[in-house]
C-alpha cells in the first residue's frame, strides 16, 4: 500500500510541472516574423517587422518578462538594412547588454556595420 501512495504522488508532481505553461520569455510575434521572413521573403518589410518587434518588446516591458533572445539583435539587422546604422547599433548593443553570451556574434555584426559605413 505504501509503494501505491508514493507513486501516486510521485506521478502527481510530475503532472502538475506539466500543467505550467508559463514561458521564461514574452516571444509574442517574433518567431512568426522570423518564419515569415523566411518562408515568404519580402512579403513583410523591415518596417512592418520592426513595428510588430517594438509592440512585442513594449507587452513584455508591461508584463515584466525579458524579450527572448535574438529579438534586439533582429531588430538590429532590420534596422541596419533600412540604412538606420545609429538605431542598428543601439539594438545590438540592446542585445549585448540583455545577452552578454551573444558578444561574438553581435560584436561581428557591429564590425560589419561599421565597415559598411566607409
Amino acid at each position: 500500500m505504501t509503494m501505491k501512495i508514493i507513486v501516486s504522488l510521485v506521478l502527481a508532481l510530475c503532472l502538475t510541472g506539466c500543467v505550467n505553461n508559463q514561458t521564461t520569455y514574452h516571444w509574442g510575434n517574433y518567431e512568426q516574423v522570423v518564419y515569415d521572413m523566411y518562408k515568404n521573403p519580402g512579403e513583410a518589410t523591415a518596417d512592418q517587422q520592426l513595428t510588430k518587434l517594438r509592440q512585442d518588446v513594449e507587452i513584455a516591458a508591461s508584463k515584466g518578462k525579458p524579450v527572448p533572445p535574438g529579438v534586439f539583435a533582429h531588430m538590429g539587422m532590420l534596422y541596419a538594412s533600412m540604412g538606420n546604422s545609429e538605431q542598428a547599433k543601439l539594438s545590438l548593443n540592446e542585445e549585448l547588454a540583455h545577452y552578454p553570451e551573444s558578444a561574438i556574434f553581435v560584436d561581428g555584426l557591429l564590425t560589419r556595420l561599421e565597415k559598411g559605413k566607409e
